[in-house]
């Protein structure tokens, strides 16, 4: 299966991206974004920064997480906000 790409713009800035972006007019549409590109992407090319792979987790890792879609250091804070 071909992996997927996303290019996504100030989406994200970068693989550490700002969890709480300041010029976002619309939070709510943003976390959703955010995660559809997580869920369908393998690869992220952010606004600014280098592209970067998207990490699964496991299914038995995704059904003892709740609602946690990716894992790494990266993804910690987006985790949180998309539980709220």
């Amino acid at each position: 299966m071909a992996e997927v790409n996303a290019i996504c713009g100030d989406v994200f800035w970068k693989k550490d991206f700002p969890e709480n972006d300041p010029y976002a007019s619309d939070k709510e549409k943003l976390r959703d974004s955010r995660k559809m590109i997580l869920e369908l992407a393998d690869w992220v090319i952010p606004g600014h920064g280098k592209m970067f792979k998207v990490e699964r987790l496991s299914f038995h890792q995704s059904q003892t997480g709740g609602k946690t879609l990716r894992s790494g250091q990266a993804y910690a804070s987006m985790t949180m906000a998309l539980q709220q």
